[in-house]
This record gives structure tokens, sequence and C-alpha cells, in this order.
């Protein structure tokens, strides 16, 4: 059943993924975005709304004031393990 799926909506499976792919590929390059940029990333703004948090709450690890493996201090709360990955 899959390999029929497949067989008869290849093209539009590709087309799903190259048309949004194109868009931000258009976008960005027109903002000034590419690979190699050391200007301008798309890591920017994710940057402040994960790092920011983190290193204040590590502030606060530090200080014996919250856990060091969840804080519910931000949104909804957050995992440090994947962060600490990353640093």
């Amino acid at each position: 059943m899959v390999k029929q799926y497949l067989k008869i909506n290849w093209k539009y499976l590709i087309l799903s993924f190259l048309i949004p792919l194109g868009i931000l590929s258009i976008i960005y390059f027109s903002i000034g975005i590419y690979p190699g940029s050391q200007e301008r990333t798309i890591l920017a703004s994710d940057s402040f709304s994960q790092f920011s948090n983190f290193f204040s709450g590590f502030k606060h690890v530090l200080s014996g004031e919250q856990s060091i493996f969840y804080t519910w201090n931000s949104s909804l709360g957050l995992n440090y393990c994947p962060l600490w990955l990353t640093t």
C-alpha cells in the first residue's frame, strides 16, 4: 500500500519539500542570511529565547535556588540536558 502511494504521488512529495525550501532560500538570501554568513544567522532569535534563560537559570543553579535538571521558570518549563550538549 505504501509503495503504491509513493509510486503515484512521488512528484507531489518532492515538490512539497522543494517549494518551501525554495521560498525560504529566497527570503533568507534577500535579507543576507546564507551558509557561511558571519554577520547574520537564523540562530540569532533562537539564541535569545534559549541561552539567555539557560544562563539565568544556571546562575540560580549555582546559588542553589533551583534544580540542575529542569526548571519551570521559562514558558512551560525548560529541560537543560539538550542545552548542555550544545554549549
